[in-house]
């Protein structure tokens, strides 16, 4: 059970394998993050301040991918309270600079979803391959969609009429 606020949730316990092999059984992910009840492979908690924490994510196998979690059990960045927010910023900074060590990681994508029932932050890292395959897949995808207008004659507006 986690309080949040005035509210309290009643979570089931999950069991999740982390990707050295790891398995965990928590009610909370990021709560047993948070109070050291869960280790984040490939080095543990990377940064932390007050009211949160850097880590790699611990169930994709990909070099780079990080999360930054709260101490304090919340859903939302709606929910966080404005020292927890003013945290995030430094830490978002610091995780985004570690990536840029990387000469491999050629952008970064930044996503916060709420399907979750713990906050998380997610720097999610794209690579040369990465994009390279986006890109071939994007055009491939392009080349396969029906087309709807052929250019034909001009009808005086300098706009190609559609046949």
């Amino acid at each position: 059970m986690h309080q949040t606020g005035s509210s309290r949730i009643i979570l089931k316990t999950m069991q999740f394998t982390d990707i050295s092999g790891q398995a965990w059984q928590v009610e909370c992910m990021g709560c047993a993050i948070a109070d050291s009840t869960v280790t984040p492979p490939a080095g543990g908690i990377i940064a932390a301040n007050d009211s949160c924490y850097l880590h790699q994510d611990p169930e994709a196998p990909l070099e780079g991918f990080l999360v930054i979690g709260t101490n304090r059990h919340v859903e939302s960045i709606m929910d966080l309270r404005r020292d927890e927010y003013d945290d995030l910023p430094s830490l978002c900074r610091y995780g985004r600079q570690l990536m840029d060590l990387t000469p491999e990681i050629r952008s970064v994508t930044l996503i916060q979803e709420e399907r979750s029932s713990h906050f998380h932050l997610w720097l999610f890292p794209w690579y040369g391959w990465m994009m390279a395959a986006r890109a071939a897949r994007v055009i491939y995808e392009t080349s396969q969609r029906p087309h709807r207008f052929t250019v034909s004659e001009e009808n005086g507006s300098g706009i190609p009429s559609s046949r």
